[in-house]
């Protein structure tokens, strides 16, 4: 199967407030496959997030290639933040982008509610986003992304602000999405164990300026033993590339 995008020798540069010229990411190319869930690895501020602004084509300022082996993508975008709408319910949330296209009220809440069932939000449909946790906006906005049946779901570090808990709930329902939709993810995060949970490819990057230093790929299936050997293994493997101590990662708050 062809890889859904290639993204070839990107470079961007930033202007700090000094005019001093900042290279924030150089050369860096890398193949996304199709249909999978393929996680940007790397300490903060190592140009993840400027990355992914550039593949959902919210910068245009960048130099180099991003080219779609099927056409036109249908891209969704789930920020670090929560971009819910606090006049509209879990339902009209869901729906927005549904209205926006056309879709018959009746259709579009049926499929609100099927979406809502999906991420685990039944009982809470006619709640505001003031009323929900943090956990549950966040399933709100997934399932908001979601609605428009995109070919490409962006993830820019959904689960960072959420307790153990509630993050390990939200994991569970993303490979649920992944195991039941035709999709493509690229998720964000700085949290080892979470990329090698949750990703079919791992790619690690390293700053400054952002390069990609290593990938992995992930054959083990769904749930993930983090005790299991090859886990053990991929993470070792992974601490090493960022040339960050195992025993640190370890310690640090999941």
């Amino acid at each position: 199967m062809k890889s859904l995008l290639e993204i070839e020798n990107i470079e961007k540069k930033y202007l700090t407030d000094s005019q001093k010229e900042v290279v924030a990411i150089k050369d860096l190319s890398l193949s996304i496959p199709k249909n999978k869930l393929s996680i940007l690895l790397g300490e903060t501020g190592c140009g993840k997030t400027s990355l992914l602004n550039i593949i959902a084509g919210l910068d245009s300022d960048f130099k180099g290639n991003i080219i779609s082996n099927y056409g036109n993508l249908n891209i969704a975008f789930v920020f670090q933040h929560y971009t819910l709408f606090p006049w509209r319910n879990v339902i009209n949330n869901i729906a927005f982008s549904l209205e926006i296209a056309g879709v018959k009220k009746s259709k579009r809440l049926k499929e609100a509610a099927e979406l809502a069932k999906k991420v685990g939000l039944q009982g809470f449909e006619k709640n505001y986003p003031h009323e929900l946790s943090g956990g549950m906006r966040q399933r709100v906005a997934i399932a908001q992304s979601l609605a428009k049946k995109p070919d490409l779901l962006l993830l820019d570090e959904p689960f960072g602000a959420l307790d153990n808990i509630t993050r390990t709930a939200l994991q569970n329902m993303l490979i649920d999405v992944m195991q039941t939709e035709d999709i493509t993810i690229i998720m964000i995060t700085h949290n080892i164990e979470e990329g090698i949970l949750l990703g079919d490819k791992i790619f690690i990057l390293k700053s400054r300026p952002s390069k990609i230093i290593a990938n992995y790929a992930v054959s083990m299936e769904y749930p993930r033993d983090k005790k299991s050997e090859d886990f053990v293994q991929i993470f070792k493997k992974i601490s090493q590339a960022l040339s960050t101590r195992v025993t640190d990662f370890m310690m640090r708050p999941f």
